[in-house]
């Protein structure tokens, strides 16, 4: 799904996006770090899919959110590597680039408004 981050790499553009659920990762101590997880990502002029889901961490950017909220951002493709990098002989995880959306700017909470008849 992520093949249309791919094709906008470098791109900056307007996001529109569900609030799945927040969490937390692990850090490098071990100290806890704030995450959203954001479903059914789309082009928000055009409506062009973009991904079914991503993860974020949390920031400023975040608050006032809530789970089941919809906005709109702006954010930037950008590629990263994904997979363990580390020196273990006894973990394997196949390493690959993958595509994510970076600099959230612009957070709007959207309205939607259901036609009544």
């Amino acid at each position: 799904m992520r093949k249309a981050l791919r094709k906008r790499e470098g791109e900056r553009f307007r996001v529109r996006c569900q609030i799945e659920r927040f969490g937390t990762r692990r850090g490098f101590k071990g100290n806890s770090i704030p995450t959203i997880l954001l479903k059914d990502l789309v082009d928000a002029p055009t409506g062009d899919a973009m991904s079914d889901h991503l993860w974020f961490t949390c920031g400023k950017w975040c608050d006032g959110l809530k789970a089941g909220d919809t906005i709109e951002f702006d954010a930037r493709v950008g590629a990263y590597i994904k997979g363990y990098q580390g020196r273990r002989d006894d973990v394997f995880n196949e390493v690959s680039e993958d595509y994510r959306l970076e600099r959230p700017t612009r957070v709007v909470r959207i309205e939607l408004r259901t036609e009544a008849a």
